[in-house]
């Protein structure tokens, strides 16, 4: 069970550190996380967390996995597709931007601009994106 490049462990360690940086902190601990979700209703240990984050459980039951991305906010498609995780942990990269306030002051200056501004603005963003996914190197 991995999103094809990265095992379980890796793809976990790398949703809970972008939400532990959205929430300001270094890291979540697996008994922060096991009791988070349980104040929701849903059970999960605090060792099941941690062996998945430690590689020593590679084969969790659906259940955990569904328990966990509910939590997180991601749908338990996370762990299996690499797409779908690529495209959540840009999402998150955003918000931790816009967190640190770097996107939100572009974005206040961005409304001084004329209409006419605000659309090179746009096109430049635009042809930045395409020049770096050209020059991005193909998966294998």
């Amino acid at each position: 069970m991995t999103d094809g490049k990265r095992g379980i462990a890796e793809v976990l360690e790398s949703l809970i550190g972008a939400h532990a940086k959205l929430a300001g902190k270094k890291d979540l601990s697996s008994q922060e996380i096991a009791d988070a979700i349980r104040a929701k209703g849903a059970n999960i240990s605090h060792t099941t967390i941690w062996k998945l984050r430690t590689g020593q459980e590679t084969n969790p039951r659906i259940e955990t996995l569904g328990v966990l991305a509910t939590h997180f906010g991601v749908q338990v498609q996370y762990f299996f597709d690499a797409d779908y995780a690529d495209q959540v942990d840009r999402q998150l990269r955003v918000l931790d931007s816009m967190r640190a306030g770097k996107l939100l002051n572009t974005a206040a200056r961005l409304e001084e601009l004329s209409p006419e501004g605000q659309d090179s603005i746009l096109r430049m963003i635009d042809r930045t994106l395409q020049r770096e996914r050209e020059n991005r190197p193909a998966d294998d």
